[in-house]
């Protein structure tokens, strides 16, 4: 994915985020989607960056070392690298697909009880180290 096309990605799925926690309009409230958006979302969100570090370390590559271009910045090689990285966010943030669950009795959207420190039980009392 070349860096426009997936920042056009990062900032629809970042109109959808809006909409949903902004402007309470439910979109999102769905199965499935509700645990698939977060996990898109963030990679979307974390490719974008990586994706830069890619490009500018080509560039330097090609700047500062012009005659080491031919074996590190062949035709092949940037699509790899791109398939890399998105491998990689997809990996860092599959986490998202289980924190977040479907309620089927209020139809919302929402953490996991098991992950979400919500409950005052689990939370930190003042004073104590836990």
């Amino acid at each position: 994915m070349r860096i426009p096309l997936q920042n056009t990605v990062a900032d629809v799925l970042q109109v959808f985020y809006e909409l949903q926690v902004k402007w309470n309009i439910n979109l999102l409230q769905l199965p499935g989607l509700c645990e698939l958006y977060p996990w898109l979302f963030l990679t979307a969100q974390h490719l974008s960056p990586l994706l830069v570090l890619a490009f500018t370390t080509d560039r330097y590559v090609s700047v500062c070392h012009p005659f080491e271009q031919e074996r590190f910045c062949s035709r092949r090689r940037p699509l790899a690298t791109i398939c890399v990285l998105t491998a990689i966010a997809l990996g860092i943030n599959a986490v998202q697909a289980y924190f977040w669950t479907y309620n089927y009795d209020n139809g919302d959207c929402g953490l996991r009880p098991e992950v979400s420190l919500m409950d005052a039980s689990t939370q930190p009392q003042p004073g104590r180290l836990s």
